[in-house]
């Protein structure tokens, strides 16, 4: 089983830094929310915020291992439940096109849940997609539920 939580503390943003490096990826700014997922005591991956004023815009979302769909699927529960809380009713996230697995990924939850826009078809100058999660209730949010420990 995971736990998952929000980031509240340098030591925990830290982690995610360290994870980052960890698997080769890019570093890039954390914002908040940033929602963590520990399995026996050791990070696994988390979802951030990119810090921008004029959208929500959900990213990055790391895991190791990348291919774990099932906590992947809880992360993102997790966050969505955290923006739900806060009054969000959505957010923007972007797919990087030289990691096909992420689109596919974006493509088997929008058949399962609904619930997401492509909002271009040619991507953007950073090789990417851009795409918005709404949801207006509870009941849209991810499924399955997962406990967030604020």
């Amino acid at each position: 089983m995971a736990d998952f939580s929000l980031a509240k503390t340098p030591k925990q943003y830290a982690e995610c830094h360290r994870l980052v490096k960890q698997l080769g990826l890019k570093k890039e700014k954390l914002g908040w929310p940033t929602v963590l997922c520990y399995q026996e005591g050791k990070l696994r991956g988390f979802l951030s915020t990119v810090k921008r004023k004029d959208i929500v815009l959900a990213g990055p979302l790391v895991f190791s291992p990348p291919n774990n769909l099932n906590m992947i699927l809880h992360l993102i529960n997790a966050y969505e439940q955290v923006l739900f809380q806060c009054g969000m009713l959505g957010y923007y996230f972007r797919v990087d096109l030289a990691d096909p697995g992420w689109l596919g990924l974006v493509k088997k939850f929008t058949e399962q849940y609904g619930g997401i826009e492509q909002l271009s078809s040619e991507p953007d100058e950073d090789n990417a997609l851009w795409f918005a999660r709404l949801f207006t209730t509870q009941e849209e949010i991810a499924t399955p539920r997962t406990e967030v420990v604020q």
